[in-house]
């Protein structure tokens, strides 16, 4: 069906394990498949056969499935339609490297913590990409990634930057965070990054922290298709 971006399913059990994966294997391959399991605990396990009359089976012989099948597993309900609204827009990452583009150094941290602890990855940026960047930032930035760009960075430093990681065959998809600092302009800044949405081929997701203040440039960043979070470590999750 060209009309659906992404396939989602609740289930307890799996009835043709092979059948299931077989399928499941050659349907990722072009569009990817979200999953949520229920009976995971022992409780839910009995509350699943008492409606279903059948076992939830190993947890983690699943997981492994799922894995190998090329499943994206899901913990939550309220990730399920995360995830689902995510692929919508943007297309699935080929792999675990990130790149961070922020104009803070503390929530590029913290966002390094999250993506770890989700089974993300740092990336490591090409030589090439570091000598570019440095024609473009001040010569305080990070140099590496987290790329910091410092808290006077304007639209167009964010958009060259982004411009520049985009780039580089080491990253796999991109974070780009902005706090609000004395010289910022969200929205602006926002309205740079819109033409990102689809020309990387890889995914872009923003974290526009700041509330009220930044709101007119998330709502852009949503509206041009680029999923935008309160906090970076929410980013991450995904």
């Amino acid at each position: 069906d060209e009309n659906t971006k992404s396939i989602v399913l609740y289930m307890e059990t799996i009835g043709n394990a092979r059948q299931f994966l077989s399928a499941a294997r050659e349907a990722s391959l072009s569009k990817p498949i979200i999953v949520i399991k229920g009976g995971k605990t022992d409780a839910a396990a009995q509350a699943a056969a008492s409606h279903t009359g059948s076992l939830t089976g190993s947890d983690a012989v699943l997981d492994a499935a799922f894995k190998r099948a090329g499943v994206l597993r899901v913990e939550d309900i309220a990730d399920v339609f995360e995830m689902a609204d995510i692929l919508s827009k943007q297309p699935l990452a080929k792999g675990r490297r990130m790149a961070i583009l922020t104009n803070a150094g503390g929530p590029g941290v913290l966002a390094c913590d999250a993506l770890s602890k989700n089974g993300g990855v740092l990336a490591e940026l090409e030589e090439e990409t570091i000598q570019k960047l440095n024609k473009v930032l001040p010569a305080a930035w990070s140099h590496g990634n987290p790329i910091d760009i410092l808290g006077d960075a304007t639209a167009t430093t964010y958009e060259k930057s982004l411009e520049i990681i985009a780039k580089d065959k080491n990253c796999d998809g991109y974070l780009v965070v902005l706090t609000p600092q004395a010289m910022t302009a969200p929205t602006d800044c926002a309205t740079a990054l819109k033409k990102y949405a689809t020309s990387t081929g890889k995914p872009v997701l923003s974290s526009w922290m700041g509330g009220p203040d930044v709101e007119a440039g998330a709502q852009a960043l949503r509206e041009a298709g680029i999923p935008c979070y309160k906090y970076p470590d929410m980013a991450c999750r995904t």
